[in-house]
């Protein structure tokens, strides 16, 4: 397992640097002077590495604090308590950290990535050594995280060294416990949660409703008390201990990359990508045939191509154009009706409407069809 996490880190260290390096060539003035041979450079190459995964460790430090700000202090705010109540922290932290967050963030059955697919299927590493030690890693790596992201925060609120403990190994033990239990389900029901978009965000939309509706109807679970209690510590420190124990288990892991890490699903995922940036300038054949071209008897060659790719695709231009014009019109019908109506509110209008007319600017860059034009 030692080996696979290390020869996974390395790959994925020269592929990550592989991508900075290419992304520097393409900057101007900058990218002409970087040759191409620095990608057989392994000094230079180990030093970008090196600076690529600080960077990302240190920018994977937004995550815990954004979370805490956004999902547990900001909503304590706004309700006109301080991040120090511990009843609603408690009821937060349980909404947040037991269910949405470790359901969201599972490795096994999220990690459908190149760097896998290269790994597992080219490189032929057993699936089972990399997929523990992605969690070891990963989980490993967030627990840390948060450890340090609580500490810091400790220095400004009252929140002592044993609640810090507390928090870190709860969110270790939930991701662990989690990433058993959508393992179960696999084997029991078949299927792939993730591969199931509508139950996945149905789950994370109830479970958030609860937990932010809950205490606006004065609802705040009692949890502090049982959450702080050594043996519900320890009881969940043996779950995800066996829970652990079942993936080290399980000898099944080929079976799942097969379903996550194919070659099908990886590449239709970067078509899925690609073609949603045309999805709104693609034409359907039968759309292209319907198409009359007519005045083509003069035309030859280029000329003619050119009318004939511009007669079928002018409904790309022509359709916006007509739906913005009606809405346009419809807009101004109807606020001269009001005007009409309620001569009152014309000395407004006469008032404010130079004031206004800049901000229309970026109205009418909004109603162009240039870019779709363009594409």
């Amino acid at each position: 397992m030692l080996k696979s996490l290390a020869l996974s880190t390395r790959v994925s260290f020269t592929m990550a640097c592989n991508h900075f390096i290419y992304y520097l060539q393409k900057l101007p003035w900058l990218g002409g002077k970087i040759p191409n041979s620095i990608y057989n450079n392994r000094d230079i190459k180990l030093g970008l590495a090196i600076l690529v995964e600080l960077a990302k460790q240190l920018f994977g430090f937004l995550g815990p604090f954004l979370s805490l700000g956004l999902l547990i202090a900001a909503p304590m705010f706004a309700m006109g308590f301080n991040i120090e109540n511990r009843a609603l922290l408690y009821h937060y932290f349980f909404f947040i950290y037991f269910l949405i967050g470790p359901f969201a963030s599972t490795v096994i059955f999220q990690t459908r990535d190149m760097n896998a697919y290269v790994l597992l299927n080219l490189l032929k590493l057993p699936a089972k050594d990399y997929l523990l030690s992605k969690v070891i890693y990963n989980l490993g790596i967030r627990t840390a995280r948060y450890l340090v992201v609580f500490t810091f925060i400790g220095l400004f609120i009252d929140i002592t060294f044993g609640e810090i403990l507390l928090f870190s190994g709860y969110i270790l033990f939930a991701a662990l416990i989690w990433e058993y239990l959508i393992l179960k389900i696999f084997l029991l029901f078949k299927i792939n949660l993730y591969d199931k978009l509508v139950p996945s965000l149905a789950f994370i939309v109830l479970v958030a409703a609860a937990c932010y509706l809950l205490p606006i109807r004065g609802i705040i679970l009692p949890l502090q008390g049982a959450l702080s209690n050594v043996l519900t510590y320890l009881s969940f420190a043996l779950l995800a201990t066996v829970s652990f124990w079942q993936l080290y288990s399980f000898d099944g892991y080929p079976a799942v990359i097969k379903i996550t890490i194919s070659r099908d699903k990886l590449l239709g995922l970067e078509d899925l990508f690609r073609n949603l940036q045309f999805a709104d300038v693609n034409l359907t054949e039968e759309k292209l045939v319907r198409e009359k071209v007519t005045n083509t008897g003069n035309l030859q060659g280029y000329a003619l191509f050119n009318h004939l790719f511009f007669a079928r695709h002018r409904r790309i231009i022509t359709k916006p154009m007509q739906s913005k014009i009606a809405l346009v019109s419809g807009l101004a019908l109807a606020i001269w009706g009001i005007l009409f109506f309620k001569p009152d509110l014309r000395p407004l209008v006469y008032d404010n409407i130079l004031s206004i007319s800049p901000s229309l600017i970026f109205v009418m860059y909004l109603l162009s069809s240039g870019e779709k034009f363009s594409r």
